[in-house]
């Protein structure tokens, strides 16, 4: 998704280059980000500013799930999800290329913010009386954000870049037919976001324009990180509102106080196995691989996929939690026992992926999570009982990564500092 500028390119655009930012009246450096810079990776005040949309987007994908919960709503604000991942993802792609403090960068920015609420706006009824508004909103950001870059692109002679983005461009348009033609259907809505997500996995392979090359992608580590952290925060975020909320609006007796502590507790374990080491972990990764682009397209493109949908469900469950704490509704207990599976699951993709051997507590924690999800839904436990399982099988998997990582000496680390690293003990090595 994002190519880096060989020296054959930059040697035979660069006169080019120069003469139109000084018509211009601004440089080469200020459109892009400089990726020689301590603060090359740092995430600007526009681009924080650009999250506020999907803090809305994120309450009302919950809202929309805990209010359709049903097999057919389940799916359908899947696709929601998935579509709404696609493009703040997409986005922090871009600039982790083009700098958003710019000029053209924020004219970008603000644009898509306002597509952005549009297609949030949209959400809960984007099957029904505003499905064109949501496909309109998510075919005029994905299409016309990549069009928009390889102009740019063009315009500062950087010729495989601008390609690579025209690229980009096709396959979302191709995918743009079937979100507007099969506007509110979810078959047809799903061969849409089919086409989007192989279009990574297929290099954007166009007839004419031949494949992107992987070698070619390049990617500040740091920022891609710290802004997918962010976004993970922002999910974490509505499992708060919705605790704070609906426990505001109770008669807050002791069952609803103890479904209360249950549920802030989970966004907590929640939040530390998330920020315990990964992160950091995949930002040294990106700075130190050979392949840079292959491996940001595996853990923040799609590794997060799982994260940041287990999170949302988390919520839907929360909600169903405080609402009825003694309810035994087997359907919503699979909202409160499957949104820590799979968010623990995608945890556990991400961390095997950048640390290289597959996290035992986090593959412990996944089967013990699954067998929950078979009880809750098959026996009759109430909402609570799930609930608090679900928070202690968390808290194991947290207690046993730290607890691992602090028993064993420094050498015993995959790597440098002790606070940024899993250990050998927590994991099964994948090059046994």
């Amino acid at each position: 998704m994002m190519v880096r500028t060989t020296p054959e390119s930059e040697s035979m655009a660069s006169s080019s280059r120069r003469s139109m930012a000084r018509h211009r009246g601004m440089s080469t450096a200020e459109l892009f980000r400089p990726r020689d810079s301590e603060d090359a990776g740092r995430v600007s005040f526009v681009e924080l500013f650009y999250d506020l949309v999907f803090v809305f987007s994120i309450v009302q994908l919950s809202h929309t799930m805990s209010s359709r919960y049903t097999p057919r709503g389940i799916a359908e604000t899947s696709v929601l999800i998935l579509a709404v991942w696609w493009v703040w993802i997409y986005t922090t792609w871009v600039t982790n290329w083009l700098n958003p403090e710019s000029l053209a960068g924020r004219v970008l920015m603000f644009a898509l913010m306002g597509g952005g609420l549009i297609l949030s706006s949209s959400i809960p009824e984007a099957y029904g009386s505003r499905k064109f508004q949501f496909a309109g909103a998510h075919v005029a950001i994905q299409f016309g954000r990549s069009l928009y870059v390889a102009a740019l692109m063009r315009w500062e002679g950087r010729e495989v870049h601008a390609l690579n983005f025209f690229r980009i461009a096709a396959w979302l348009g191709f995918a743009g037919i079937f979100w507007l033609a099969g506007a509110g259907r979810l078959g047809v809505w799903c061969v849409a976001l089919a086409i989007e997500y192989v279009g990574p996995f297929a290099l954007f392979w166009v007839p004419g324009l031949g494949a992107s090359e992987p070698l070619d992608w390049d990617v500040l580590g740091d920022h891609m990180a710290e802004r997918c952290a962010l976004f993970v925060i922002i999910c974490l975020g509505e499992t708060i509102l919705a605790t704070g909320q609906i426990f505001a609006a109770s008669a807050q007796t002791i069952i609803e106080l103890v479904a209360f502590l249950v549920a802030f507790a989970t966004s907590v374990a929640l939040w530390w196995t998330y920020f315990r080491f990964s992160h950091r972990q995949a930002a040294r990764l990106i700075s130190e691989t050979e392949r840079p682009g292959e491996v940001a397209r595996l853990i923040f493109t799609f590794a997060h996929v799982p994260i940041v949908a287990g999170v949302i469900v988390a919520a839907v469950g929360m909600r169903f939690v405080l609402a009825d704490p003694r309810g035994t509704s087997p359907d919503r207990a699979t909202a409160v026992a499957g949104g820590p599976l799979v968010f623990l699951a995608g945890s556990l993709w991400f961390k095997s992926v950048v640390s290289g051997q597959i996290i035992l507590c986090h593959a412990v924690g996944v089967f013990a999570l699954t067998l929950l999800f078979v009880l809750g839904f098959y026996c009759p436990l109430n909402l609570l009982h799930v609930a608090a399982i679900a928070l202690a099988a968390l808290l194991a998997v947290a207690f046993w990564e730290h607890h691992f990582e602090h028993s064993k000496p420094r050498g015993a680390l995959v790597g440098g500092d002790d606070d940024d690293l899993v250990v050998n003990t927590c994991n099964i090595g994948l090059e046994a």
